[in-house]
């Protein structure tokens, strides 16, 4: 009975270890659209020691928990993998962004008649 007590104890206490390591987002959120080619992502670990990857490139995590990376984006969705690994937790999470496609650039056109449009065809009965 003992051993199973310890060992319920001791997997509620890494479970509430990994609990306690999150990713805290401040731009952008999940889901977002935006029309650039690319974002800035500034966003937080809740533990200082995380070493912090996005998309397995490792970045710098300051003193505060705070880290920042450009994230570059193609045209619809866009999906960033975030992970943070510390002694005792990892956690990944998934951060999707759509960039609204750019409007494609036609070739200007002068607008023209001819002279065979600008007369109808056959003559127009009003009733």
């Amino acid at each position: 009975m003992k051993i199973f007590v310890t060992i319920l104890l001791l997997s509620q206490l890494v479970f509430a270890q990994s609990d306690s390591l999150f990713f805290n987002y401040v731009i952008p959120h999940d889901g977002d659209s935006l029309q650039t080619d690319r974002v800035r992502l500034g966003a937080g670990i809740s533990d200082t020691a995380a070493a912090v990857s996005i998309n397995d490139s490792l970045v710098t995590v300051y003193p505060s928990g705070g880290f920042v990376d450009l994230l570059y984006l193609q045209p619809g969705w866009n999906r960033f993998v975030l992970k943070a690994v510390t002694d005792s937790a990892t956690i990944t999470d998934t951060l999707s962004i759509y960039r609204i496609p750019p409007i494609e650039e036609l070739p200007e056109i002068p607008t023209t008649f001819g002279k065979e449009k600008l007369l109808p065809e056959t003559d127009i009965i009003y009733y």
